[in-house]
């Protein structure tokens, strides 16, 4: 792909992400608003078979344009919930959401941390139990948007890019459909045509709201 073109498709998903940014916004333009979109989410995730079958999942914790899932974790303890975290080499790991490491998660959910804290998190982090992508057997995907062909259009870090590429690796190497990926997203931004790079994943299934 030529510089001006790569160009060009940076400066289209820009636009794209403020676009969704402000539908999500609409979306939740009121806390009510969201917490009955929220719940219906979670019913039609309780009742998807992939959600009944794992044991394993990977969740997120939501920023404020983002679904939150807390509700579905603490009505079903009985599964182990894990939240991805990013380290300082920018990959993933993934730690259980439990007490033990509630400090660390809290930390690394914010945008921006101060170098004291950076350096704060990544001990905590070594500390931290993690598990493998093939101990995961639901992934459960937030997006600024989500289009038509389930391509997952994100914050731009390439962080979860990266990790499906991994993911799907392992797939084909096992034979195997697990980790599923399931994506929460928009219908309004279920587009058809859009600026693709070749990085860019798509998931196996999208609960659209």
């Amino acid at each position: 792909m030529q510089a001006e073109e790569q160009e060009k498709i940076i400066i289209q998903k820009a636009a794209l992400r403020e676009i969704a940014k402000f539908v999500l916004a609409e979306k939740f333009k009121s806390s009510e608003i969201k917490e009955k979109i929220e719940a219906e989410i979670i019913f039609k995730l309780t009742k998807h078979k992939k959600f009944q079958d794992s044991q394993v999942i990977l969740y997120y914790k939501s920023l404020k344009d983002e679904l939150d899932l807390n509700v579905l974790k603490e009505n079903n303890p009985e599964k182990t919930w894990l939240v991805p975290i990013i380290t300082k080499n920018k990959s993933l790991v993934f730690i259980e959401d439990n007490e033990d490491n509630a400090e660390l998660i809290k930390l690394a959910n914010r945008l921006k941390l101060s170098e004291e804290e950076e350096l704060f998190k990544d001990a905590l982090l070594d500390k931290a139990s993690d598990y493998m992508i093939n101990e995961l057997e639901l992934i459960l995907v937030p997006s600024l948007a989500f289009f038509k062909d389930k391509t997952r259009l994100g914050r731009g870090g390439g962080y979860y890019d990266r990790f499906f590429e991994k993911v799907y690796k392992i797939r084909d190497k096992t034979k195997s459909e697990e980790p599923y990926i399931l994506g929460l997203g928009v219908k309004e931004m279920a587009i058809e045509k859009y600026p693709r790079e070749e990085f860019d994943q798509s998931v196996d299934e999208v609960i659209w709201f």
